[in-house]
């Protein structure tokens, strides 16, 4: 769970992250809103989505995620978008049917969904959710041709926060048998003469296509597109994105 601390470095490290903005807003001009981001995090898709007219929805299983997305979304108008506490699983029974034109699932959010009948269970929890002509996308990084981890800790970024200087330090170690990253991410925060460290968590699942065509029929889903970029370059078996937009199946 992302504590207070946590949620404001991701939100620093990622607020400048707007390449995959445009894919959004395209399919939300086709689709039409309302427009569910689960996962939303600080909000930083559901900001620009906003500002262009769209109603949003925000589905986070954190509060400092959400409290962080309120501030970012205060000034716009309160009737255009929702926050809402709850996991991803919750899409099942926390929403009508056929009530969002769009849902997203952004920048690696559903690599954290590491079970396999979880999975199943919510995409056909957003398959009901959906409006008949309704999409749901998937952004995942590409782990096709990706070497596994093995556990060495590597410097991935560095940033300000306020007066403090963050090294970001990270180190994966994949079980191959199951396809899960067990991911540590470490920030070392250095000023005033003290340095503080943090120490993150997590797993992540390495999906791969032909999984996510699978989960995608047992959940009545079909899969409409698939790229390999955010500028929807085509996917042609390796990327440096695996983004799957996703329709309504029959039946």
């Amino acid at each position: 769970m992302y504590d207070e601390l946590v949620a404001e470095l991701y939100d620093l490290e990622h607020d400048s992250v707007t390449e995959d903005i445009d894919l959004y807003l395209s399919y939300a001009a086709r689709a039409g809103g309302p427009v569910l981001d689960l996962g939303c995090g600080t909000g930083r898709v559901l900001l620009p989505l906003v500002q262009h007219g769209y109603e949003v929805v925000g589905l986070d299983a954190s509060p400092h995620m959400l409290d962080r997305a309120r501030i970012r979304l205060s000034g716009l108008p309160e009737k255009r978008f929702k926050l809402i506490h709850g996991a991803m699983q919750e899409v099942l029974y926390k929403f009508p049917a056929e009530t969002f034109g769009l849902i997203i699932c952004a920048l690696n959010t559903w690599s954290h969904v590491c079970d396999l009948q979880q999975a199943i269970e919510i995409l056909k929890g957003i398959k009901k959710a959906l409006k008949p002509s309704g999409l749901v996308i998937l952004d995942m990084e590409d782990v096709a041709g990706r070497r596994p981890g093995n556990g060495e800790i590597l410097l991935a970024g560095k940033f300000k926060n306020g007066e403090d200087t963050v090294l970001k330090l990270v180190s994966v170690k994949t079980d191959q048998a199951n396809s899960i990253d067990h991911v540590t991410i470490i920030w070392d925060l250095s000023g005033s003469g003290t340095i503080k460290r943090v120490i993150f968590e997590d797993e992540m699942r390495n999906y791969t296509l032909g999984e996510i065509y699978l989960l995608f029929k047992i959940a009545g889903l079909e899969i409409e597109n698939v790229f390999g970029s955010w500028d929807m370059t085509p996917y042609y078996g390796q990327g440096d994105r695996l983004i799957v937009v996703g329709a309504k199946g029959i039946g």
